[in-house]
């Protein structure tokens, strides 16, 4: 099973790979894309042709686009991602030195997000009987989680608990190898931002999962022999429910690197999301095109990831 699993792993990869490199070819092609000439954005409209000319020679604009294509992809496979015109560094450290914080918070939000999310919707799928009421006003709460804009709810997260109650900051953040205490108390609110939207869809997702678990043949047969309605529940229905519910886990965390934009912006943060911000309004082509390409490959690496967990969950896939 191990080496069928190693073979499999292998074979994601090799599938991945053609998929970066169209994510690399997207990234390039901002350059070409972009409407007008990108030197002019980048100098201004007040510039004088000499310093447009000095930003074009520097980016290689003037260069035949073939050339500029090849010569992009020698630097690439040097790992080398170019160089950041507005923070005056290597896109690589640039983006290296913010990407640790956007996984912080992303990873807090998603284990929140998975937890509860996956808990009220078994917790309404148990109460479908009893307390119907509850599943209705879990599936009331779960429309207006999903349906509530992200700047909108961090801005609503910052009225109620940091103006009106002081718990937490409004913005900012402390490193936790410096303060773990402040830190955390900085990471709630974006945190819960970020999670409240996606609790929401994952309760929904798990209980129509668990109810489509619930008609099946199997479930019918350990009722009859008696079982209890929990051991049902959580021994027979629950890890067969969690199969599709993983894909959506995986889409999720892809979600949050996106929902970070916004987030870390209202919260004056410094992750990955406000660095490709800052980016995208300053003009920095090769940064923005280092950060388009990175985060395909983290997309790339979740996707494989949930594979690969789907694989475990489900003994019924062959690994091909």
């Amino acid at each position: 099973m191990h080496r069928d699993m190693g073979r499999y792993i292998l074979s994601r990869l090799l599938q991945a790979v053609p998929v970066v490199f169209l994510v690399s070819i997207l990234a390039f092609m901002i350059m070409v894309l972009i409407p007008g000439d990108p030197a002019e954005l980048l100098a201004g409209d007040q510039s004088s042709p000499e310093v447009v000319q000095r930003i074009r020679d520097q980016l290689g604009l003037n260069r035949p686009l073939g050339v500029r294509f090849v010569d992009y992809y020698k630097h690439l496979f040097r790992g080398d991602l170019g160089h950041s015109i507005f923070f005056n560094d290597d896109v690589t450290t640039t983006v290296l030195n913010r990407l640790p914080f956007t996984f912080t918070l992303a990873g807090f939000a998603g284990v929140t997000a998975v937890v509860f999310g996956v808990f009220l919707g078994i917790l309404a799928v148990a109460n479908i009987n009893q307390r119907p009421w509850f599943d209705q006003i879990l599936s009331v709460l779960s429309v207006a989680g999903i349906t509530i804009a992200g700047f909108l709810l961090a801005i609503l997260l910052i009225l109620l608990f940091s103006v009106k109650l002081a718990w937490f900051p409004t913005g900012g953040y402390v490193p936790l190898t410096r303060d773990f205490a402040t830190g955390l108390r900085s990471l709630v609110l974006p945190a819960l931002t970020l999670a409240l939207p996606n609790i929401a869809y994952l309760a929904r997702m798990t209980r129509s999962c668990m109810l489509d678990v619930y008609q099946a043949d199997y479930i019918a047969t350990a009722r009859a022999k008696g079982l209890a309605e929990r051991t049902v529940l959580l021994r027979h229905a629950l890890k067969n429910a969690l199969i599709p519910v993983l894909t959506i886990v995986g889409f999720i965390f892809g979600r949050l690197m996106v929902g970070a934009v916004v987030t870390e912006t209202i919260f004056y943060l410094p992750g990955f999301g406000r660095m490709l911000l800052v980016a995208v309004q300053r003009r920095d082509y090769p940064l923005i095109q280092g950060a388009m390409l990175l985060i395909g490959i983290v997309f790339v690496a979740i996707n494989l990831i949930t594979d690969v967990a789907y694989c475990y969950l489900d003994p019924r896939i062959r690994y091909n």
